[in-house]
């Protein structure tokens, strides 16, 4: 009978474990996935990144100090030589490369008026074309519509001597119709 609280407690603590089982469960397969995942990763890398990459995944002290401390020195390498490059003084080289840049500025500045002023002057050359151009055919539709509108003149002219003929010719027979009939 003894064995019954003891029992008890077995199966208490066995229940109240086996979430936390399922969870120590749940976790290992992840990062078993994760192990196996960053392996295949690195089998992929050949050289300098290899190495580099295994240097962050390694968890020992020493060695992540050490990556850290290549970091550092790889930085200082690439940034040393600006700083001081920006901390010294400006020398003859410094002065001969600004002078030089700036007449390659001032020969570009010339090549680039001069352009324009090329691009200037077709321009101002093809407009005043344009302009002589517009006026002759300005001058040339005022003449046709001028040889038009006489035309049409001429034929008003004819028609409306016509209409007359033809009013006048109308009006002697009215009257000749008057006087066979008053006689």
């Amino acid at each position: 009978d003894w064995k019954r609280p003891i029992l008890a407690q077995i199966n208490e603590a066995d229940t109240m474990s086996r979430p936390e089982l399922k969870n120590l469960t749940k976790t290992k397969r992840i990062t078993d996935n994760d192990l196996d995942s960053r392996k295949k990763e690195i089998e992929e890398m050949t050289g300098f990144d290899t190495q580099f990459v295994t240097l962050f995944l390694i968890p020992n002290w020493g060695v992540q100090i050490l990556k850290w401390l290549i970091f550092f020195a790889l930085v200082v390498i690439e940034i040393l030589p600006t700083f001081l490059k920006l901390k010294t003084p400006l020398g003859q080289y410094d002065m001969e490369m600004y002078r030089r840049d700036k007449e390659t500025e001032i020969e570009v500045n010339l090549r680039l008026l001069h352009a324009e002023k090329g691009m200037s002057d077709i321009e101002q050359y093809r407009v005043k074309e344009e302009v002589e151009l517009n006026k002759k055919i300005i001058d040339k539709v005022v003449v046709i519509e001028e040889e038009l509108a006489n035309e049409m003149l001429v034929q008003w002219e004819d028609k409306a001597r016509d209409a007359m003929l033809d009013e006048v010719q109308v009006a002697k027979q009215r009257n000749l119709k008057r006087t066979i009939n008053d006689n």
